[in-house]
């Protein structure tokens, strides 16, 4: 069972160890799935894609996705970073401020934002 009460201990991962990995931005898509090919070590899938952030006083939207590796180690003290890997097939219309969900396998996504227009349309994607 799941002990809500704490305490918690934070632990920060390096997103950008290489300088190499998604852009600065927010309203994104963020999702963590669990690698069930690799039962020896505890691997995650992170996805961020998507998402906007401020030039010069203009939004610019972003319709790239990337696909990051966590390997989890019970040692306390490891720094813990993420490989990350730029996935080609980007998804059809930059946005953000969109809705999200992953289910059985797929990721679908709904609505968004992009140039002050909003979308009502859903799309989803296999993820592997």
């Amino acid at each position: 069972m799941l002990d809500l009460n704490g305490p918690f201990t934070w632990q920060r991962i390096d997103c950008n160890p290489v300088g190499f990995g998604p852009s600065i931005r927010n309203r994104c898509g963020f999702f963590v799935i669990e690698n069930k090919q690799n039962l020896v070590s505890n691997e995650y899938y992170v996805h961020v894609y998507c998402g906007n952030y401020l030039s010069a006083a203009q939004d610019i939207f972003l319709n790239d996705h990337w696909k990051g590796i966590i390997a989890s180690n019970s040692a306390k003290n490891e720094k813990m970073q993420v490989a990350w890997q730029q996935v080609k097939n980007n998804i059809a219309i930059k946005r953000g401020h969109f809705s999200q969900v992953v289910f059985n396998g797929e990721l679908f996504i709904f609505g968004g934002e992009c140039d002050r227009k909003r979308f009502s349309e859903m799309y989803k994607v296999l993820l592997q």
